[in-house]
């Protein structure tokens, strides 16, 4: 399918607005200092043109390969919720820190790729596989209350058969490979210790008036935050040896268990794991 341009960006920030849906940007620590200092998210051949330190991925190198190293992309569901609420996910891999923005922030781009599966997967074809805007709705769960909800992969699956499906993500193309924080609406930054007051102080301190708010978690994710934030500190990158580690704490030695069932050989643990070590609890430090 053809990239959404010109009018066809207009309707998709016209239809994003009528469902009051944000799009989002999950960052760690020193990603966002770097974004600050640019005055908005960049794409990451940006902030490697300009020198600005940023947290290294481990899809770095395919990002070139699938040529969207110089694109902004921005996502449509919040992946840290479920962990916060008690589920047996990960948190956002990506940071612990989601901008949130209003549709707007799609004004200035020049073209839109909504996908179906991570830029980063081998073979990803940024034309090929952009959806259309007809395709763009039926993302989107129907009913009273849930207009602005994406569909889970087994309903994403059943909407688009033959397509493969993981989450659905938005990479966009801006004349200066920025999306202005002109359009941010709040920042949301998980529970983990003193992570909310240290955004908060580096907004004031750049004149940036908009609200940082701390993620609500149920109490017993709370102290999962704290203890993750610690052992992680500590070097620890898999799922077994955090388990080892929290044999006495109910809650997290549970959602290990649970998580060691669909990562168990801490695959996308140890992603996690390392991105926040590097990208934000040793930028803290």
């Amino acid at each position: 399918m053809p990239l959404l341009t010109g009018i066809h960006v207009t309707q998709l920030i016209a239809e994003l607005s009528s469902r009051d849906a944000p799009l989002l940007h999950a960052c760690q620590f020193q990603d966002l200092c770097g974004y600050i200092k640019l005055g908005g998210v960049p794409s990451r051949a940006h902030l490697q043109r300009d020198g600005i330190v940023f947290t290294p991925f481990a899809t770095d190198e395919i990002d070139h390969t699938n040529q969207v190293w110089d694109k902004v992309f921005f996502n449509l569901s919040d992946f840290s919720y479920w962990f916060a609420q008690g589920k047996n996910s990960l948190p956002n891999p990506y940071g612990p820190i989601t901008l949130v923005f209003n549709p707007s922030v799609l004004t200035q781009a020049t073209d839109v790729s909504i996908t179906l599966r991570s830029a980063g997967a081998a073979g990803f074809d940024r034309v090929g596989e952009s959806i259309s805007l007809d395709d763009f709705s039926r993302l989107f769960v129907d009913g009273t209350g849930s207009k602005r909800l994406i569909k889970f992969r087994p309903d994403l699956e059943k909407t688009f058969p033959g397509k493969t499906v993981t989450s659905p993500e938005m990479n966009c193309t801006y004349p200066n490979q920025i999306a202005s924080l002109e359009h941010l609406r709040f920042v949301l930054v998980d529970n983990y210790p003193r992570l909310a007051d240290t955004v908060r102080q580096v907004f004031g301190q750049n004149m940036i008036l908009k609200k940082v708010l701390e993620r609500y978690a149920t109490p017993g994710r709370k102290q999962a935050y704290r203890l993750l934030w610690e052992n992680i500190a500590q070097g620890c990158d898999t799922i077994q040896a955090l388990r080892m580690r929290q044999g006495t704490n109910a809650e997290l030695g549970a959602w290990c268990d649970a998580v060691l069932i669909w990562d168990p050989d801490s695959f996308q643990f140890r992603r996690y794991a390392q991105y926040l070590r590097s990208g934000t609890i040793e930028r803290m430090a």
